[in-house]
């Protein structure tokens, strides 16, 4: 793809399909982003896990663990519905990393997480292959158990997207709209950049 089209087309979907991505493609992903993400003095400070979300009782558990506001209870939580995809990425910071170098200007961990993050979903989307992020983990640990590790800090949902307004919530059996409608994010931008925005964040 083009690179004006790989930026344009990716989207935080919040609902996948039941295609599940060849595995093979999403290790091609993971071995393009070995060789070319930045990472300071290659300390690499994160770990990276692939869990195949196959599992009914598993998905209601990361539901649960996903819950979105905790202000609300779970017939009111729009929820993370993207935590159902077929393919799920967890990412853990590796705090033992901060130890071997005494310099103070090391990148933070959570800043080389982020470009990992960037490189995977734009890396997938280039293949066709949508994603989506989810921090709002309410017990990392719990997540961390789910992937086979003690610790999960943000998932990467990874499948093929849709524009479905309605999804099951497995915890409740019902029915509920999906957090935010993916295809009016460009646009919403755009307004935002008439009344300024663009300005305020961007300083040239």
């Amino acid at each position: 793809m083009e690179w004006n089209d790989i930026i344009a087309s990716r989207r935080n979907y919040f609902v996948f399909t039941d295609e599940v991505v060849d595995k093979s493609i999403i290790k091609e992903v993971f071995e393009e982003t070995y060789l070319y993400a930045p990472s300071q003095n290659l300390l690499f400070p994160y770990e990276v896990r692939l869990y195949r979300n196959n599992n009914t009782e598993i998905k209601k558990q990361l539901l649960e663990l996903t819950h979105r506001n905790s202000n609300v209870n779970v017939e009111n939580d729009r929820g993370n519905p993207q935590v159902l995809a077929p393919w799920l990425v967890g990412l853990t910071y590796i705090e033992k990393h901060n130890k071997k170098t005494a310099s103070e200007d090391r990148l933070p961990d959570e800043l080389e997480l982020g470009i990992l993050l960037t490189y995977i979903s734009l890396g997938l989307r280039n293949r066709g292959i949508d994603t989506a992020f989810c921090k709002c983990i309410r017990d990392y640990n719990a997540v961390g158990q789910i992937f086979g590790t003690d610790r999960v800090d943000v998932m990467i949902a990874v499948g093929h997207g849709t524009n479905a307004t309605k999804w099951n919530d497995l915890r409740t059996g019902t029915i509920k709209d999906t957090p935010y409608d993916v295809t009016i994010v460009p646009d919403s931008r755009i307004n935002k950049q008439s009344q300024g925005l663009f300005d305020q964040v961007f300083k040239l």
